[in-house]
């Protein structure tokens, strides 16, 4: 119990970021504190470290604890796709120039990435993910990793937590789908002013009703 005490002390900070991790320590703290002890961990990196690259199969979403990380991002998957004007503009927006995972010297449009900051969250909610970019690392730094499978073993052990999780997973779910017929996926999190507010609110929106096709978590 004292170890799950300091797990949740180190690691909850971190998650808490996200609305989700948020709202879960709020309604179901026991669940909150058993996550930080078995489906949270942390990895440590060094400068130049590559940490993951774009077309690996992603286990895991990740936090940044510590450190400056680049992610960089290449469109060639989605060149057949047709882009408008004001597709372009919003992309030129959000997408800044970074140092290059090929070259110290070139530069690739990617994201600079800072504590607090989360990628790969559908591999949480979908049965499988693949890195749609790289990302690593320009010092030396850590992030915290919330393990897919570990995750949904978790959540399976408390009824009221699943099904606060699968509400949350079937309104995050129908917004990649329609988010993927308008532009181009990453790993990254969207800002919060492209997010709709069903998916703000957490779980706030508990007792809508879904259609959805696509397969919902790894569980």
């Amino acid at each position: 119990e004292l170890l799950k005490e300091l797990f949740h002390e180190a690691r909850s900070p971190i998650l808490s970021a996200h609305s989700f991790f948020e709202s879960l320590g709020e309604k179901h703290r026991r669940v909150e504190r058993d996550l930080c002890l078995r489906a949270v961990w942390e990895q440590y990196f060094m400068a130049d470290d590559r940490i993951f690259s774009e077309g690996d199969t992603c286990s895991s979403m990740y936090f940044v604890s510590r450190g400056d990380l680049s992610y960089t991002f290449s469109a060639k998957a989605e060149s057949a796709r047709p882009i408008d004007l004001k597709h372009l503009a919003k992309l030129a927006t959000r997408w800044k120039y970074v140092r290059s995972l090929s070259s110290p010297r070139a530069l690739e449009v990617g994201e600079q990435m800072k504590r607090g900051d989360w990628l790969s969250e559908p591999v949480l909610w979908l049965t499988r993910w693949e890195h749609m970019g790289g990302l690593w690392a320009n010092s030396d730094g850590s992030v915290i990793i919330i393990r897919a499978e570990s995750f949904a073993k978790v959540l399976q052990n408390n009824k009221s937590a699943l099904i606060d999780a699968t509400i949350y997973a079937r309104c995050f779910v129908e917004e990649l789908v329609t988010r993927e017929s308008n532009e181009f996926l990453s790993d990254l999190a969207e800002p919060d002013e492209t997010l709709s507010s069903k998916t703000r609110r957490g779980f706030g929106f508990i007792g809508k009703s879904f259609r959805l096709n696509a397969g919902v978590g790894p569980w």
